[in-house]
């Protein structure tokens, strides 16, 4: 199964919650990557950030569409709308996306160049 294998990365914020969930279903998350620690980690802010204040470090002007509370991450997910689907997925990249540019900043940032943002 995808999420037991521990040689892909599985890459999310604030995910604790999500892999203690999946354990009432006898499913054991390997390698899940938490990516607020990852993005504190490598100096890209004092604490670790949401993936909403994370998006807006790195692509300025960039939002994830419901960030009002009103978008299809809100609500019911056992009926799965294109919608949905569509969230999910822009979801999914926009974390891995993050996680990525996350850790080539520390190259950046150990160059002096760069400033950690107070998230």
């Amino acid at each position: 199964m995808l999420l037991e294998n521990p040689e892909i990365r599985k890459v999310g914020n604030q995910v604790h919650n999500n892999v203690k969930s999946l354990l009432a279903w006898d499913i054991r998350v390997k390698r899940a990557i938490e990516l607020g620690h990852v993005a504190h980690s490598r100096a890209l802010c004092s604490k670790a950030p949401s993936l909403d204040f994370l998006i807006e470090l790195l692509w300025p002007g960039v939002l994830l569409e419901g960030k009002d509370g009103s978008g299809p991450h809100v609500g019911d997910w056992d009926s799965l709308s294109p919608e949905k689907i569509t969230y999910a997925a822009l979801d999914t990249y926009a974390a891995m996306a993050s996680y990525h540019v996350s850790k080539a900043y520390a190259n950046y940032a150990a160059s002096g160049a760069a400033k950690i943002a107070h998230c």
